[in-house]
């Protein structure tokens, strides 16, 4: 999944979110790179790397706000989904 923004004039990445997850029953794996531009010459780049225990705990730098923020419809691998019923609003 992931975000990238493409400057067509200056024929560069401006903003990049781009990541890889990986569900393996017990533990899920991600990794996220994020670039972001600051100025005409200079940008800040970053990886960010986590490993979650189904039921447990989560280990390392926390990708999912960057995800959730960056990325427009992301959910998380887990997240239960509840569509809505045709029946909800039924007299």
């Amino acid at each position: 999944m992931g975000r990238i923004n493409y400057s067509v004039p200056d024929r560069k990445v401006v903003d990049l979110v781009a990541g890889f997850e990986y569900d393996a029953g017990c533990w899920i794996g991600r990794v996220v790179l994020e670039r972001l531009q600051r100025s005409a010459s200079s940008a800040n780049q970053r990886i960010l790397f986590q490993l979650e225990f189904s039921g447990f705990s989560r280990l390392g730098s926390n990708p999912l706000k960057t995800l959730k923020d960056n990325v427009p419809r992301y959910q998380y691998l887990r997240e239960d989904i509840n569509p809505p019923s045709r029946f909800q609003q039924y007299d």
